[in-house]
């Protein structure tokens, strides 16, 4: 069957029966007078009528002398039960004005933009719209589409036929020229489609489902409240002489998965080993011993065979951005935009059921432009929750680290010999010592360990810039716990011949309670004679409102948390976020 001889109505989920829709207009008189008489005349009139064109109409142009107010009725019948349910339609009065005759006398192009603005207006009241589909063949109704076959598309209205594709032609006119209204270059053009427009007029609401609480997430959650030790708060990591279980939320359910789940040993039932980037939290249990399969991307792996001694055979890299099948599912590796090598995991069954699996990341504007994450498609997300509180609202990364730069290169110019020492982990927070040194170009100092990790990133640029000498350059990478007054001034202490200052930069995103307004995203945490330690607002962890974005978005349907899970009223107080973000 053609497609322009078929069209579409849906109705809602829960008509699960076969019905049949009849489309009556009924024209009802101002007064309640309706014998047969009238009725009788009414119907000669409108015959006797001749076709007129839309643009008459639609401008209310005098072509009906008697008005009358007129109402659509489609009443819905059960073809089982022959109930029926009538749905009304109140529809514009068409009646002469004083300006009608004075219409006639505008300019073509006059008539035309009056046009335009009322078929906006007649788009947006749906309700009220004067549009009438009339339909002279019988329905055919299955599930939840309705297939009208029609060969004779009309459109009445008040008992005068107009053409469909001469209206709706006007409409797509309309669209395509109202963005020049106001401007003088081209607007893009727009297409209409009348499938679209009968839907929005005679469509029924779609109501949102509830959100209701997972109660078999509630119970795996009390299970493991129950099997902790009093004051314990971290499932993974139990008090001495407690056997440790792998948790729930480190297994893929209807899998032989489980994700950064190195500290249990030989887990019961898996097979493949995941971890999702390098920080011990994460890869905690992990060395040279590990016998099992451990999937990662090429840097992760990298590093797990030089710092920890994995060996080779005991781990499979997997590609980015693409599935790969391991066990009968389908894995694809998505940049988590945490630490170099960090990735989340898209899990696919193989019937299309998805669960990803975010490890720890920042939800930046870009991860929600891939691809392989769209609305409404996630049935499980395990959600990296370590800033899920409102109190947590940080600025943007690039922002953060524009402002350190900026920083830097304003201490420098005022005292040359001030030593510049930036808090980092044995991976992460590159980004920031990396732009200081481009602003600069200068040399960046690592200490031994470190500047063996940083080569391991594939990161040509980062690579050129390191040195294991002290004296070549006065940015220095220290650790996260070294930025404090103290270990400063024992810092600037073995340079003192050198330098008379030190900052430190202290990149986190716990200091966003202390941090300043405005675009100087810094706060000053300590400061004497000749040490400063500032406080930066950058994190590699979603903010509170990234959070929230990024479930808004996709719109799963379950959401387990993985960080600050430790305690019930987090748990619920989370929870609370979840059913909000949701309902959106």
């Amino acid at each position: 069957m053609a497609a322009n001889e078929n069209n579409s109505f849906t109705e809602d989920k829960d008509d699960q029966k076969t019905l049949s829709l009849k489309r009556i207009i009924t024209v009802s008189s101002d007064d309640d007078d309706n014998n047969e008489d009238k009725e009788s005349n009414k119907r000669q009139r409108s015959l006797s009528l001749t076709k007129i064109k839309p643009s008459q109409l639609m401008n209310k142009q005098p072509v009906i002398r008697n008005t009358r107010q007129t109402s659509l009725s489609i009443i819905r019948t059960n073809s089982d039960e022959g109930d029926n349910e009538e749905r009304k339609w109140n529809l514009k009065m068409i009646t002469p004005s004083s300006s009608s005759s004075s219409n006639q006398t505008l300019s073509k192009q006059q008539k035309k933009k009056m046009t335009q603005t009322k078929l906006t207006t007649l788009f947006k009241q749906k309700p009220s719209s004067p549009l009438v589909r009339t339909v002279s063949s019988p329905s055919i109704v299955k599930t939840e589409t309705v297939t009208v076959t029609d060969r004779t598309r009309t459109v009445s209205l008040d008992g005068i036929d107009i053409d469909e594709e001469e209206l709706f032609s006007q409409w797509n006119d309309q669209l395509n020229t109202s963005a020049s209204a106001t401007t003088t270059t081209q607007a893009t053009t727009k297409t209409v489609d009348s499938k679209s427009v009968w839907k929005q007029i005679f469509g029924k609401p779609v109501k949102p489902k509830p959100i209701v609480d997972d109660e078999e997430l509630k119970e795996q959650w009390s299970q493991l409240d129950k099997e902790q030790p009093p004051g314990n708060h971290r499932f993974y990591n139990p008090p001495a002489g407690v056997k440790r279980t792998c948790p729930f939320y480190k297994k893929i359910p209807g899998t032989t998965f489980c994700v950064d789940a190195f500290n249990f040993g030989n887990i019961e039932g898996i097979q493949a080993y995941f971890l999702s980037h390098f920080h011990s939290d994460h890869y905690g249990g992990l060395n040279k011993k590990f016998s099992n399969m451990l999937y990662s991307n090429q840097i992760t792996c990298n590093l797990c065979k030089s710092q920890l001694g994995v060996r080779p055979e005991n781990m499979t890299i997997l590609p980015m951005n693409v599935f790969t099948n391991i066990h009968g599912i389908d894995v694809a590796l998505i940049d988590a935009n945490h630490c170099p090598g960090s990735n989340m995991f898209l899990f696919r069954f193989p019937n299309g059921k998805l669960i990803l699996h975010t490890g720890d990341f920042r939800a930046a504007s870009d991860i929600l432009k891939h691809p392989l994450l769209q609305p409404n498609q996630i049935d499980t997300i395990y959600l990296d929750t370590t800033y899920c509180d409102s109190h947590y609202r940080f600025p943007p990364q690039d922002e953060v680290i524009e402002s350190a730069v900026e920083l830097v290169s304003d201490v420098l110019k005022e005292n040359s010999k001030t030593l510049v020492a930036v808090g980092a982990y044995l991976v992460g927070k590159e980004r920031v010592f990396h732009a200081i040194a481009k602003a600069l170009d200068c040399k960046i100092f690592v200490e031994a360990r470190k500047f063996r990790v940083l080569n391991q990133l594939e990161n040509d640029d980062l690579s050129k810039r390191l040195t294991k000498n002290p004296h070549e350059t006065n940015i220095h990478v220290v650790g996260m716990g070294s930025v404090t007054q103290p270990m400063l001034q024992t810092h600037i202490d073995k340079y003192s011949l050198k330098y008379s200052k030190i900052i430190g930069i202290k990149p986190t995103g716990w200091t966003t309670p202390r941090s300043t307004g405005g675009s100087k995203h810094y706060s000053i945490e300590t400061k004497s004679s000749n040490i400063t330690v500032y406080g930066f607002p950058y994190s590699e962890h979603s903010s509170f409102n990234e959070l929230k974005f990024f479930i808004e978005y996709l719109k799963p349907k379950r959401i387990i948390p993985t960080v600050n899970i430790g305690r019930a009223n987090i748990r619920d107080k989370m929870n609370g976020y979840f059913k909000q973000w949701l309902s959106v």
